[in-house]
């Protein structure tokens, strides 16, 4: 159970994208772009969405999504695995073909 609000039925983290919205059980919300790349706190109850950062209150929305929610706990975004390659390099010329 949450600990900012006894009718609160679960909490999970979001990371705030760089437009500032995130997405809880299929439904987005816009937080605000002021919030970008933070992570937030969102507490659930039966028909609203809470979002908390560091224990303050930012937006109360109403539940329009049924669906469960998915992951509870918020991942950074992974770097690639391997180096991107350039699709092409750029020939040096020589300088006996640049006189000639």
């Amino acid at each position: 159970m949450c600990r900012l609000a006894p009718d609160c039925l679960s909490a999970v983290q979001r990371r705030v994208s760089c437009r500032g919205s995130i997405q809880v059980a299929g439904q987005r919300i816009q937080v605000g772009i002021g919030h970008a790349d933070t992570t937030v706190d969102v507490h659930t109850t039966d028909a609203t969405w809470r979002i908390h950062l560091d224990d303050e209150l930012l937006l109360e929305v109403p539940r329009t999504s049924g669906k469960p929610v998915a992951r509870s706990k918020v991942r950074k975004p992974e770097p690639p695995r391997r180096p991107i390659k350039p699709k092409y390099l750029p020939v040096r010329q020589s300088t006996a073909t640049r006189n000639s």
